[in-house]
């Protein structure tokens, strides 16, 4: 009888102890907000781009980025701490190019998800993977 209560007893203690557990969340950035906007790419690791129109879209309350890489439009979702940026794979639609757009096109998705971390200043948006600038945009209108 005793052997029962043991169980039982520590059944409720560890069914306690789990609904105790917080599970922690990295801080989000407070700089997200500003973060947000619509940017117009103008050089992938710093070659300049002039003609494909390649945006980004940055959503930070819904935590997305969409736009057109030049051929389709796509969407990946992304995650921001006070020091890190990580994107997902971008997910797009599936029209056929020109051979040109589609290389661009593949360069740009290839770099997207190795973004680590952003600078903004002066409307130009910087991703970076660690010290390696992946892209330059500016804040364009819609």
């Amino acid at each position: 009888m005793k052997h029962t209560y043991y169980i039982i007893a520590l059944a409720i203690g560890l069914f306690l102890s789990s609904c105790a557990t917080e599970k922690k969340e990295s801080e989000p950035d407070v700089k997200a907000p500003r973060f947000s906007g619509y940017y117009t790419l103008t050089s992938i690791e710093e070659t300049p781009i002039t003609k494909q129109g390649i945006t980004f879209n940055i959503e930070s309350q819904k935590r997305r980025i969409t736009g057109f890489s030049g051929c389709n439009s796509y969407n990946a979702a992304f995650t921001l701490t006070k020091d890190k940026l990580d994107i997902t794979d971008p997910l797009s639609t599936k029209k056929a190019c020109p051979a040109e757009a589609m290389d661009l096109e593949k360069k740009v998705f290839k770099n997207l998800i190795k973004v680590n971390r952003y600078t903004l200043k002066n409307g130009t948006l910087t991703l970076y993977n660690e010290d390696q600038v992946l892209f330059n945009a500016t804040s364009t209108a819609l």
